[in-house]
């Protein structure tokens, strides 16, 4: 009988104690989830620098070479959903600057115009 009664207790310990390691599982899941996606971000604002997405497009007044920019002053938020596919979701708001050259006749103008001019 005390060993029922001792087994018993210690399940019962065991039940109050389940939520603490739970939650620190769950501290540790979402505090790496955040790590990941601010990686993720850092990733894509470097990104830019190597490769400013140049293109050459016809705009209103002829052609122009363009590219974007991602201003560096940027917020996230990381949520917790309700979903077993997608657990977390994640967003990242910034501006996004779009420069362009002096418009051009033709196309193979507008490509000879260096950026760095800008």
């Amino acid at each position: 009988m005390r060993r029922l009664c001792r087994l018993a207790w210690i399940a019962i310990i065991g039940l109050l104690l389940c939520p603490v390691v739970f939650s620190a599982d769950e501290k540790a899941e979402r505090e790496a989830v955040v790590s990941s996606f601010k990686q993720y971000i850092r990733d894509y604002m470097d990104s830019y620098k190597t490769d400013k997405r140049e293109r050459v497009n016809r705009l209103g007044g002829g052609w122009a070479k363009e590219y974007f920019a991602p201003d560096s002053h940027y917020g996230i938020d990381v949520k917790a959903t309700d979903s077993l596919i997608s657990p977390y979701s994640g967003v990242c708001e910034f501006t996004m600057t779009r420069r362009w050259t002096a418009y051009h006749a033709t196309k193979e103008d507008a490509e000879q115009v260096s950026m760095l001019r800008l």
